[in-house]
């Protein structure tokens, strides 16, 4: 059945792969009557490339899998003249409807229609905004990112906080782009580049993002779109573009700085003195420069490929760089030297301690002097190399920031494009295209324990479009994708600082080198290394799509499918080189519990708490995606289309072909009860394989929680493993079932109205690096405490734990898993929409767009406790496991959306061209992503899913987006001051372009302790809130916003009872502006000096209010609703010079 499964895909097409267009319609003779086997010809008016069709004898033809462009299309048939409808637009995934009525005459004679209205789209309930290739080149685009136009369009929210972990493991552009389509998820945005998957699996991110000098244009794509498309509920189409006839290209520079930028937003103004100005601009400085060159390949004398063969060049590289002062407080050079009369405590020496409380005796240091025979050797290393001495004045009393030191950081990109058009014949039409990328950021740390985040993508695409006949005609593409990331540390590579300390257990992975984390306190500043890297992908992505176009009489069939194989593997930890920490409890007093000082214990190598994974996480997923599709357009009257199809998509589980994938086994649903007494009920961790050996190549065996912490529970449930196959090789079910049925239908009661309406199920593929957080069970995170808090001390660096001993023995900790019967998420889609023609340069669009999606994928944790503050041991379900809980991937969830969006798009010859959209929304569900934003991360109660039903984390009730380009009337060819020379270069060339969104606040919600003492999300924890209480201040500001007198702290053991994301964020206002003047040097070349200011009116656009309760008072902490960040950056600016060809 697979390889029967495997074949179709094959020979299928893809649904996600298309960014080409098709022109259809009917022709007839002047009395109405269809005209059957007329000749019908597209010719691209840049490329001169033709494709040719007869109609069938219903009058009806079709020309699909042409290039986005402007095209004459030219109808013909013996006894009636020619007729040619000239400088028709056909966009990106674009049915345009092109009819023809002949008169009768000689096929000779021919009458040429310019200037052809709009078109509407009377062919499919697809709703969709094309962003062409003027707003792409010409709007202000800070970074040049041009995904941040997808804004542009209706039922679309943008910008909104990402899920966690996404930087920490992803890092760059790519971890921060944020997009809801129609209410979607954001991961649930499938993007496509010339017709092949641009979309990574590891967190549904793209690939690669081309310069916008290469685009063509491309499509924001949701409703009741074709069955072609699949794989996520939301489709971002983009189309590189092609050469042409004529060499044209373009070579620039934009140059961004902190000179020319405004100063941050200072939040304490109101406290500044000329003793305590505000802190200046942080030195920074941006440059993208690059070109685009493109034309027929001509080789003089040899070969001249007008007509036939083509090429476009992009180059782009992109350079910043940000210098921060900072501030750390180090330990001083008498503290190095074992001095420590600064600090005011009596230090006692640790190894002196006899006796219990309240009885211990201890010896204090003699005036806080440490003998030098006392230094820890490790300590003393990681000083000297990783620490630095002070280089500030330090006032009276213990070290405050009296080291200062400019961290530095540099970004370094480029990218290359490179695409080939080939006109075989009329038949028969190729393209390929290669990109690549490379990526690198440094992000500093005190010395060298920053980290760098390195990016390495590239992406391959083949396609053709043959004719067959006619009626029939052929797409097929071929795909190749990879993408290798690697957050890492400074030193990986080249420093194994664990081995130079002795750490027990030996770093082997070189990428993982580095300075562990080490942990001070009493204002001394922490070093090290963030204890989450490194995290590596290198992942691949082979795609074959086809397509097949066939007209029958009235109906056009395209049917197809896609077949895919996602390679993912991924190294990476948390804790691979330890995290050690010192709070001065040695130095300090037994008896009281008192601190010493922390920088007394870190030079004797006091630790009170270690922690490491004794091994580095790996996986090596694979597996294969593949879809069939049908569609149906027919066309039943003229004005009357019913668009009908039928999706089936596979994607399987992924296979660990290392065979490390781990999984829990749930035996039940979540208990109400402590200590499940039927053992049979209790989960297994599986491991993948069948050969009974679950510990195989693992240098740890895992010890059941309780007997960990010393305790004795009824029945002392053992903590269960298997290898077995019980799960199967995949250790998810693969889900066969997703069937994806559109219906819509258009109808177009004259040539200025176009009513649509259609429903349809679409599928979306959550992403996978939740699934490589299964695999973490076996990186065998331990550590080690102190035995007791009044003892001497017994470990440190080298000996903290028993590397000789190995296997060790490890509590259970968080474990991580995934339901076996895990359905792919779906919505139900519905909508309604009216477009109407306004003239010849005026369309309007409004309607209605809803959807219900279920299955959505959430986190719980699986083995939550019985609230109460009890013991946690008396409170688990399940004893054996962890507290920390089990991190358990569900799809249980729920959401909704309901939209009403309207759009005016205006385009007034080439002086003016405007699009404005308005989205009144409201999205509704109980999680918004995997690992969701803030509190959003994990269900607050387990127990109660239908609690954390609330506003989505993208919810956007009104929305407003408006662009506008206009070209000045002013100089040659314009209505006013229409003259050459000296005019014309002072006034005339002169454009202005802005983009302008209004909308209300981003949803948050309240934070407290862990009231109730389920421990997993310690800050999951909701507040009260008092009901009927406005929850705003009169006149909310940064100062105060949300009303503390609306909330109240939980006690234990209480969930709190506000609703998930009941509160609202400040609105949002800003205004993206440029000017650029065209100096022309010749016929078809110019100078183009740009200026682009983005927030141009720097405007404070506040930030999410602190919803943070803070502890377990009585009363919040004192900034609770008040606001200490924005948005959005003040006002900056950037200059760029552009010579056009």
């Amino acid at each position: 059945m697979h390889k029967v499964l495997l074949i179709v895909g094959l020979l299928s097409a893809a649904a996600s792969a298309q960014t080409v267009g098709e022109i259809t319609g009917e022709v007839k003779d002047s009395s109405g009557a269809n005209a059957p086997n007329a000749a019908v010809t597209a010719t691209n008016i840049e490329t001169n490339v033709a494709r040719s069709t007869v109609t069938n004898s219903s009058g009806v033809y079709s020309i699909p899998g042409l290039t986005p462009g402007m095209y004459n299309i030219k109808a013909s048939a013996e006894g009636f003249q020619s007729l040619v409808k000239t400088n028709i637009e056909l966009q990106v995934q674009q049915t345009a409807r092109v009819d023809f009525t002949l008169a009768v005459g000689s096929t000779n004679q021919t009458v040429e229609v310019s200037g052809v209205a709009a078109l509407l789209n009377t062919e499919d309930a697809t709703v969709g905004t094309v962003i062409e290739q003027k707003r792409i080149v010409d709007l202000p685009l800070n970074g040049r990112n041009f995904f941040s136009l997808v804004a542009l369009s209706p039922n679309v929210t943008y910008g909104f906080t990402p899920a966690q972990q996404a930087s920490g493991r992803l890092g760059g552009t790519r971890s921060t782009l944020t997009m809801s389509l129609s209410g979607a998820r954001a991961t649930w945005a499938n993007y496509t580049l010339d017709g092949i998957t641009n979309t990574d699996v590891d967190f549904n991110t793209y690939i690669v993002l081309p310069s916008v000098d290469a685009l063509q244009e491309f499509k924001v794509q949701s409703g009741i779109y074709p069955a072609e498309f699949g794989r996520e509920a939301g489709q971002i189409n983009v189309s590189t573009k092609p050469g042409t006839n004529s060499f044209h290209g373009a070579v620039f520079e934009f140059l961004r700085n902190n000179a020319l930028d405004a100063r941050s937003y200072d939040f304490l103004s109101s406290k500044r003195s000329a003793t305590n100005p505000s802190p200046a601009s942080t030195p920074y400085r941006q440059n993208q420069y690059g070109f685009t060159l493109g034309g027929p390949i001509w080789i003089p004398k040899v070969f001249n490929g007008k007509n036939r063969l083509f090429f476009m060049s992009n180059f782009e590289g992109f350079k910043s760089r940000t210098t921060t002062t900072s501030l750390a407080t180090t330990m001083t050079a008498a503290m190095r030297n074992g001095d420590f009369s600064q600090v005011p405590t009596v230090l006692q020496d640790p190894l002196s301690r006899t006796g219990t409380p309240p009885n211990v005796t201890t010896t204090p240091y003699p005036g806080n002097q440490i003998p030098s025979n006392r230094f820890d050797k490790a300590s003393v290393l990681l000083m000297t190399k990783f620490f630095p001495l002070p280089n500030q004045p330090n006032g009276p009393g213990l070290p405050l920031n009296n080291y200062q030191y400019l961290t530095k950081t540099p970004v370094d990109k480029v990218q290359f494009n490179q695409r080939i058009d080939f006109n075989e014949s009329a038949k028969s039409q190729w393209f390929g295209r290669y990109s690549w990328t490379d990526e690198l950021t440094l992000n500093p740390g005190l010395t060298v324990d920053g980290s760098t985040t390195y990016t390495r993508a590239s992406q391959w695409v083949v396609s053709n479009v043959r004719v067959f006949s006619p009626t029939k005609v052929n797409e097929a593409r071929f795909g190749y994708n990879s993408l290798y990331n690697s957050i890492a540390q400074q030193l990986a590579g080249v420093e194994d600082v664990d081995a130079e300390i002795g750490v027990p257990f030996k770093v082997a992975d070189t990428n993982s080198w580095g300075v562990p984390s080490i942990q001070l306190a009493n204002n001394l500043t922490s070093f090290g290394n963030n204890t989450s890297s490194p995290f590596t992908i290198n992942d691949k992505v082979w795609q074959g799509v086809d397509n097949f176009s066939w007209v029958i009489g009235k109906h056009s069939l395209r049917m197809g499918g896609e077949y895919r194989y996602n390679q993912f593997p991924q190294v990476g930890n948390e804790f691979p080189r330890g995290q050690f920490f010192f709070n001065g409890s040695f130095t300090g007093n037994p008896n009281t519990q008192s601190s010493g000082y922390s920088g007394a214990d870190f030079l004797q190598g006091y630790m009170n708490n270690s922690i490491i994974a004794v091994a580095l996480v790996s996986s090596d997923f694979r597996n294969s995606e593949w879809a069939a599709y049908i569609d149906d357009t027919w066309k039943i009257a003229p004005h009357l289309t019913i668009t009908a199809g039928l999706r089936w998509e596979v994607a399987q589980p992924m296979l660990d072909v290392s065979g490390r994938g781990l999984n829990v086994q749930l035996n039940g649903s979540l208990a109400n009860v402590a200590n499940v007494a039927d053992m049979s009920k209790h989960p297994v961790l599986v491991r993948t394989g069948t050969n009974g050996n679950f510990y195989e190549g693992i240098d740890f065996r895992y010890q059941a929680y309780y007997a960990a912490q010393g305790q004795t529970v009824p029945g002392s449930p053992v903590f269960q493993v298997a290898r077995d196959g019980r799960l199967g090789s995949r250790l998810v079910k693969t889900d066969y079932n997703n069937f994806a049925p559109r219906l819509g239908i258009a109808y177009s009661p004259s040539g200025q109205w176009s009513v649509r309406a259609g429903f349809g199920i679409f599928y979306s593929q959550e992403s996978k690096n939740s699934i490589f957080d299964l695999n973490r069970g076996l990186g065998g995170r331990t550590g080690r405490t102190p035995d007791n808090t009044y003892s001497a001390p017994n470990f440190g660096y080298s000996n903290f734990l028993n590397a000789s001993s190995l296997p060790v023995t490890l509590p259970v900790g968080l474990t991580w898993g995934v339901d076996y019967n895990l359905p792919t998420t779906y919505s139900l889609t519905y909508l309604l929409n009216v477009q109407r023609s306004l003239g010849k340069s005026t369309t309007f669009e409004a309607g209605y767009s809803g959807s219900q999606s279920r299955h959505l994928a959430n986190l719980i944790n699986a083995a939550q406790p019985l609230p109460g503050s009890t013991p946690i041991v008396t409170r688990l379900p399940y004893p054996e496991f962890g507290a920390a809980g089990i991190q358990f991937l569900k799809d249980d969830g729920v959401g909704n959306y309901n939209g009403l969006g309207a759009k005016i798009s205006q385009r007034f010859g080439s002086n003016l061209t405007t699009l404005f959209s308005y989205t009144w929304s409201k999205s509704l569900d109980d999680g918004s992503a995997i690992r969701g934003p803030g509190n959003d991360f994990v269900a607050e109660d387990a127990r109660c899913r239908a609690c954390d039903y609330g506003y989505s984390a993208f919810d956007v009730p009104h929305r407003f987006v408006g662009s506008v380009l206009y070209t000045l009337p002013f100089g040659k060819g314009q209505h006013f001051l229409n003259h050459g020379g000296i005019v014309n270069q002072a006034v005339g060339g002169w454009q202005v372009s802005t983009i302008t969104t209004l909308q209300s606040g981003s949803t948050t919600e309240t934070a407290s302790w862990d009231s109730a003492g389920v421990v997993f999300s310690p800050n999951g924890n909701r507040t009260n809130c008092y009901a009927g209480v406005n929850q705003l201040v009169d006149n909310p500001s940064a100062a105060q916003y949300y009303n503390p007198a609306a909330f109240y702290n939980t006690v234990a053991p209480e969930f709190g009872n506000c609703a998930r994301n009941n509160l609202r964020g400040p609105k949002q206002v800003n205004v993206d502006f440029s000017a650029f003047k065209s100096f022309r040097i010749a016929e078809r070349q110019a100078l183009q000096f740009r200026l682009e200011m983005f927030n141009a009116p720097n405007h404070v656009e506040l930030g999410t209010p602190n919803t943070g309760w803070g502890s377990s008072n009585k009363a919040p902490s004192a900034n609770f609703g008040t606001i200490t960040s924005t948005r959005a950056s003040m006002r900056q600016i950037q200059f760029a010079l552009k010579y056009n060809f």
